[in-house]
């Protein structure tokens, strides 16, 4: 599918998380990044930092996406 392809997901349990909030739970489990954690999951910077992600990721996808198909 390729909106699995476009965004980052990540398993935590039995629940497949993706994009931004994927970010969040593995700075969350690296100590060096947990302060990327903390910062990013205030609920204004979350919004901006998600929709900033949607966008890099839609690009980086089509840059890529070439790679893809092969």
């Amino acid at each position: 599918n390729k909106d699995l392809l476009r965004r980052l997901h990540i398993k935590d349990g039995g629940k497949v998380i993706g994009g931004a909030e994927a970010f969040l739970l593995v700075w969350k489990k690296i100590p060096k990044y947990k302060f990327l954690y903390i910062f990013f999951k205030i609920p204004i910077i979350f919004t901006l930092f998600s929709y900033l992600y949607e966008i890099i990721a839609f690009f980086l996808y089509l840059k890529n996406r070439k790679q893809l198909t092969k």
